[in-house]
């Protein structure tokens, strides 16, 4: 009997794909997918397909593994479903007490004596950060539930919003982050979302990218679209860490100089943004450079110029 029984009828392409391969000369080696068990159900599963050459090295048939992966995908699911609800939880509830805290920060601001002050805007930059982290809880969870990020999209200025954040970014990080924008960059997008890509994007740069080149921030347009491109020089991020880094819990490095200051959501995140707005992301690596190159369509769709 043929082998494509064990085959799902949205899976016969595996039969075709594997053949070829085989036929080559190939090995296949874990590749997940499902089959079909004996008695009708599905199982996802692993398989390891070896080529078998008789005396004079013709491929004349074929050796298959399956190894059941129900048991190994179903915890994973599990802690999947934990993990995130866990985060979001603790993404809600943290809330409160932290606007307390910043409310009494306030207070002290006011009423504190001059040389504790300097203690206070410490504090203040503790609760901006994890009020960053918060936010990223929630939306992660939003994103990883199937909500998506909620967006509030207007007529905005990427231009504007780039330059604010680095003139912001310029208090902690003096001659750090140069700005390049020549032209109309008008569209319809949530302005604070998209300040969150560039701050995202430029934190990442200087977190991961040399602790004394400038990070360089370019406007340009593209078939219809805006392009944002961060760009950092310093060692250039390992291809394995590429093909990851925009899934959460990720970083730019495995060490990140120490600098590592959130959850590794941001680029998630980041992503996440984007495709909302219909857009793209993606990395670019060159030498020692390393880029993160976002497009955004400048209008979505069915909106009108003004």
């Amino acid at each position: 009997k043929s082998i494509q029984m064990l085959m799902p009828s949205d899976r016969l392409e595996d039969f075709g794909s594997i053949l070829e391969r085989i036929r080559r000369g190939e090995r296949v080696e874990h590749y997940e997918t499902v089959r079909r068990h004996k008695d009708g159900h599905l199982v996802e599963v692993a398989l390891t397909v070896s080529p078998i050459h008789d005396e004079s090295g013709k491929v004349v048939g074929a050796s298959k593994i399956a190894s059941d992966l129900t048991a190994i995908k179903h915890e994973e699911r599990e802690r999947q479903r934990t993990r995130e609800l866990v985060l979001g939880t603790l993404g809600h509830d943290l809330r409160n007490p932290l606007n307390a805290v910043t409310a009494s920060l306030y207070y002290l601001k006011k009423h504190a004596p001059e040389p504790l002050q300097h203690v206070v805007g410490r504090m203040f930059r503790s609760c901006e950060r994890m009020a960053r982290m918060i936010d990223q809880l929630l939306d992660f969870t939003r994103a990883r539930l199937g909500e998506g990020i909620p967006l509030e999209p207007r007529p905005a200025d990427l231009r504007e919003i780039c330059a604010s954040l680095v003139e912001e970014m310029e208090t902690h990080y003096p001659n750090r982050v140069r700005l390049r924008a020549e032209g109309d960059f008008r569209g319809d997008w949530d302005g604070d979302r998209v300040s969150q890509i560039v701050s995202n994007l430029v934190t990442n740069a200087l977190d991961h990218g040399s602790s004394t080149d400038p990070v360089d921030v370019n406007l340009a347009k593209e078939n219809g679209a805006v392009r944002l491109d961060v760009s950092n020089s310093g060692e250039p991020i390992p291809q394995p860490m590429r093909e990851t880094i925009f899934e959460p819990f990720r970083r730019a490095s495995v060490e990140a100089k120490g600098k590592g200051r959130g959850l590794g959501l941001g680029l998630y995140i980041t992503r996440e943004i984007v495709r909302s707005h219909g857009g793209s992301i993606e990395i670019l690596c060159r030498k020692d450079r390393t880029t993160f190159s976002v497009k955004l369509p400048a209008r979505r769709e069915g909106t009108k110029p003004a």
